[in-house]
């Protein structure tokens, strides 16, 4: 996610934290068919019957209805066909601030003292960049999936590739498998023999596939959010990826995540369907792999890892957590000290200042605003897991463990 994006939050969260204000934090899907005016008057309405539910004083009362007419002037204001996939905005009686981000996330009104960020978690994946390269061996097409959409689109051609000088990446980012060929001086006709022309084709595509190969080292730009995928026509499918893969840069191969049956001339839609599914399946697996060993690492009695509400504050606490691991879409009320933002499970006294502490309907948001401001990654699971984690909805990873780290 974006630093300088989290950083401004920290700011704002900072700011309202000494105001003891509220904070609106809307999420609004925008994308096609949802009708989003319509969702934000229901967002609304739920809102202002829980505050009138929860016995809210006036002040807080006039303070949301303000902003309540706000977001509605504002959200009438725009225009779909001209904007991205989610309308975000934070706001409070002094300040406005509002983001369009090219990924989706359900629609959802929070009033808390902070910005309510977990679902910028949830959505983090779309924040990854997928380039598709589907090849035979004449043509090629190039797509980069970003955000839930096409964003880029190149078509190559075999033709392209010609009797070029054999490409290579840049010394600085050398050590892929390519090597440079120098300049091929024969051409086609006379009366070569069945031999030399073979090798002729096999010199050609040869050439081309270094060429797609180095426009997919182009595209890596960040190491972490890139994810590549390969697609070969039917029958022939399996060779070639692997052809294509042999002339893959060690840093894309790494990020291939898999491959699948299509060809250049297939619509972009369907390869786009196939391409989700490779991702989808991906973005599975991956996760099943860090449940796994973060079920391992709680298991044993030295490990680095814990699970439940309990453990996990208590390490946070400490400073020892490496990744916070939380259950997409579960909800869990606290505890918290409105001087120096400790956090409980139960109802107690703050051990720190001894204030009483106020509940909050979302402690696993204010967990997650602990973590970033630790610099520990923030981990949400999509998926509905089938294993121990489901029981607890949270758990991390540690930096270090301390002594007394387990009960």
């Amino acid at each position: 996610m974006n630093k300088n994006f989290i950083t401004e939050l920290k700011e704002l969260r900072n700011e309202q934290r000494k105001e003891e204000v509220l904070v609106l934090s809307l999420f609004l899907d925008l994308s096609y068919p949802n009708d989003f005016r319509h969702e934000l008057n229901s967002l609304i309405h739920r809102k202002k019957k829980q505050l009138k539910e929860l016995d809210a004083s006036k002040k807080r009362k006039k303070m949301a209805e303000n902003l309540f007419g706000k977001l509605e002037k504002r959200v009438e204001q725009l225009n779909r066909a001209k904007e991205k996939k989610l309308f975000v905005c934070f706001c409070g009686s002094d300040f406005w601030k509002e983001y369009h981000l090219p990924i989706s996330v359900p629609s959802k009104l929070i009033i808390e003292p902070v910005p309510y960020i977990r679902p910028l978690y949830m959505g983090l994946e779309q924040f990854k960049r997928y380039h598709l390269v589907v090849s035979d061996q004449k043509q090629a097409k190039l797509l980069t999936y970003y955000g839930g959409e096409v964003q880029e689109k190149e078509n190559l051609s075999a033709s392209d590739a010609g009797d070029q000088v054999s490409l290579s990446y840049d010394d600085k980012e050398s050590g892929g498998p390519l090597k440079s060929q120098g300049k091929a001086t024969q051409r086609y006709g006379g009366s070569w023999p069945d031999s030399k022309v073979q090798h002729r084709i096999n010199d050609h595509r040869h050439h081309f596939l270094k060429m797609i190969a180095l426009k997919l080292f182009d595209k890596l730009q960040d190491k972490e959010m890139d994810r590549f995928v390969l697609a070969g026509p039917r029958g022939g499918e399996g060779k070639s990826v692997s052809r294509m893969k042999g002339h893959l840069h060690s840093y894309v191969e790494e990020r291939t995540i898999g491959s699948f049956e299509g060809e250049p001339e297939m619509p972009d839609s369907d390869l786009v369907e196939e391409l989700r599914k490779v991702i989808k399946d991906y973005e599975k697996t991956e996760e099943r792999k860090f449940l796994k060993h973060l079920l391992g690492e709680a298991r044993r009695s030295d490990g680095m890892g814990v699970l439940g509400m309990e453990e996990t504050l208590r390490v946070l606490r400490n400073a020892q957590v490496k990744t916070l691991v939380v259950k997409g879409g579960s909800e869990r009320s606290g505890w918290i000290c409105p001087e120096d933002y400790y956090l409980s499970a139960t109802r107690t006294s703050c051990p720190e200042c001894g204030s009483e502490l106020k509940e909050t309907k979302d402690i696993l948001g204010h967990m997650i605003w602990e973590a970033v401001d630790q610099r520990s990654e923030v981990r949400m699971i999509k998926t509905d897991p089938e294993d121990e984690f489901s029981k607890y909805d949270v758990g991390a990873l540690l930096r270090f463990r301390l002594q007394s780290s387990r009960r």
